[in-house]
């Protein structure tokens, strides 16, 4: 049995294909892999619309509604504009599995892991 993911699409097609195709998007094994810059998170948002609350719960992190998520707050952080503890980068699991429940890869056949049929 395999559970439908509503992907909602508001963001640039064009900006989309680039993200896809950057090293952020890489499987970590093939030693290129990068974590995605700030541009890149304003891409996957703006494309996607889900709530800070939406990615928490996909990616089964803290949420509050005082102060929402600190983790995908730093995640996502201009590092430029923020101090050194308001940023963080965003570990490879995370961004992969946000990609996954999104529907923007598919893990390969001979992988470990396999999706349920």
């Amino acid at each position: 049995m395999t559970e439908q993911r509503a992907i909602y699409k508001t963001g640039n097609d064009d900006d989309l294909k680039e993200l896809l195709a950057s090293n952020c998007c890489k499987r970590f094994d093939t030693g290129i892999w990068e974590p995605p810059t700030h541009a890149q998170w304003s891409v996957i948002l703006k494309h996607l619309g889900w709530s800070q609350r939406d990615y928490a719960a996909k990616l089964g992190l803290d949420w509050n509604e005082k102060d929402g998520c600190k983790s995908f707050r730093r995640w996502k952080a201009d590092p430029e504009k923020v101090s050194a503890n308001g940023y963080a980068k965003t570990p490879y699991t995370a961004w992969r599995l946000l990609l996954v429940e999104a529907g923007l890869v598919v893990e390969k056949e001979n992988s470990l892991y396999k999706a349920a049929e």
